[in-house]
């Protein structure tokens, strides 16, 4: 690759002690970004490991048990706290015990009925349906796919500790290449979750709709594959950016999109990021009207 040729805003720079502070700052916050969305990713895939492979499956009650509640549960408005669940099913998740800390008097009496061998416990048996565990809950694993996405910004920034080494913006190295891919990863995954779960949450309180939660993981793969798609098909069709010195060159303080693909910016970057402003904005904005009613 002819980096030679590059225009001087795309070419390796030094750094003064103006952009060493700037990047200094901005390595530094990454770092912590970073650190803080790895350790809650982390745990909470951890807990949620946990909860679908090893936890105890909890007892799930059939619609004819359920006639025993009083008539007000029964009703379709519930309440509304029932239909949406705001505690994002952490407690669920966290708790080995969930199903007998909901109602410990209900879950013991199920636990005991099916237990024992008479003719009263044939009865509550066949009530009962078989122990089934609760998938997580569908805004823990948004959240989940968040942190990932923050986790890939984190990394792009981290890596100015790079310039800050050789005290130069090395075009042309490796991590100028990385820096600028995870830019554009980072950017476009956390701006496509944090609309996806705008649409969740205007679904889950304004249209009372619950998405299927195999629909909600086929959402999440297309939402990645999309990401990394459209973050490296330019740069298999630009070669690399052949004919133009690269196609992740610096690009301001680090290493990004050539300057030369301004056009490629826009229509793979910046159109979804807008697209992602305006969506949550307009959704979150029917959410809070919708609960101001």
């Amino acid at each position: 690759m002819d980096y030679e040729n590059l225009p001087e805003a795309g070419q390796s720079l030094g750094l003064d002690r103006q952009l060493q502070q700037g990047l200094t700052g901005i390595t530094v916050l990454a770092f912590l970004s970073f650190l803080s969305s790895t350790t809650l990713f982390l745990y909470l895939g951890y807990k949620i490991i946990w909860h679908t492979y090893f936890s105890s499956p909890s007892i799930t009650r059939s619609p004819s048990h359920d006639q025993d509640r009083p008539q007000q549960d029964q009703q379709q408005g519930n309440s509304f706290q029932r239909r949406v669940d705001f505690a994002l099913g952490i407690d669920g998740i966290f708790s080995d015990d969930a199903a007998s800390e909901r109602d410990p008097k209900t879950f013991t009496s199920d636990r005991d009925s099916v237990c024992s061998r008479n003719a009263a416990a044939n009865s509550a048996s066949s009530a009962l349906k078989a122990p089934k565990k609760n998938p997580p809950n569908q805004f823990l694993i948004l959240i989940f796919n968040l942190l990932l996405a923050d986790m890939h910004q984190g990394v792009a920034f981290f890596t100015n500790a790079e310039w800050l080494r050789y005290n130069e913006i090395r075009v042309g190295t490796p991590i100028c290449f990385a820096q600028g891919l995870f830019v554009s990863l980072g950017d476009l995954a956390s701006s496509c979750f944090i609309t996806t779960i705008a649409v969740h949450t205007y679904l889950s309180i304004v249209r009372r709709y619950t998405i299927r939660h195999r629909t909600l993981y086929m959402i999440l793969v297309a939402i990645w594959l999309f990401i990394y798609g459209i973050s490296l098909i330019p740069v298999a069709a630009t070669r690399n950016g052949a004919d133009h010195g690269g196609f992740f060159v610096r690009a301001g303080a680090w290493c990004w999109m050539n300057n030369q693909y301004s056009i490629l910016r826009f229509v793979t970057h910046y159109l979804y990021i807008f697209i992602a402003i305006a969506t949550t904005t307009i959704l979150y904005t029917l959410v809070f009207i919708s609960i101001r009613r």
